[in-house]
Order: C-alpha cells, then structure tokens, then sequence
C-alpha cells in the first residue's frame, strides 16, 4: 500500500496516516446510500437492512444479500463504486498539508519501482 510507503519513507507519521485512512472511510458513501443512487434498493429496502444490522451487527453489504434485497454480484459493484468516488490517502496527506504533492509524485515513482 502506497500509504504505508509514505509513512516507511519518513514522510507521513503513522498517526497522520491513521487519520487520513479514518477520514478516507468518513468520506466514503455508504453503501446503501450507492444502492439507492444505483436503483437496487429502495429507501424502504436500506432501512430494513440498517434494522437488521443494528440487531446482528454484519456488514451492511453481505447482509444485504443475505436478505435478498441485492446479489453478490451487486454488492461487488456498489463496493466497487465506493473505492473509486472515495479520495485517496495520499490525497487527503496533502489536503491536510502533512505531505506536498510534488513528494508524492516522486515518491510514486519510487513506489512503482520497487513492485517490479
């Protein structure tokens, strides 16, 4: 993972790194809220997903499917939305101005080396 690079090289502290990757799942949609926008799931569909999951405690998703209200497959590409609309680590690094985004460019580069 490119963060951990970042906190290995000096860059980042491990705290800044935690609370990037915090605020990166903060900022995240919910999955129901993906559904809905998506057309698998109504409202009403989600709310009776969120009771069950105050009552078993499972993730949203495979609950979800477990009740019959999305597919596996579904799921896969609601999850897959979710990671590509949230902001990246590095991204939130920078916003928060503990790393400029020239070093991570260059840091990128040498991250990409080291995987081959």
């Amino acid at each position: 993972m490119f963060g951990l690079h970042l906190v290995k090289q000096g860059h980042v502290s491990e705290g800044q790194f935690i609370e990037a990757l915090e605020e990166q799942r903060v900022r995240s949609k919910p999955i129901g809220k993906l559904a809905i926008e998506h057309g698998l799931m109504t409202a009403r569909d989600v709310m009776f997903v969120l009771a069950e999951q105050a009552l078993s405690g499972e993730r949203f998703g495979e609950l979800a499917v477990s009740l019959g209200k999305i597919t596996n497959n579904q799921l896969w590409d609601l999850l897959k939305a979710q990671r590509d609309h949230r902001p990246q680590v590095e991204q939130i690094l920078v916003e928060r101005g503990w790393i400029s985004a020239e070093e991570v460019e260059d840091e990128r580069k040498i991250y990409a080396m080291t995987l081959f």
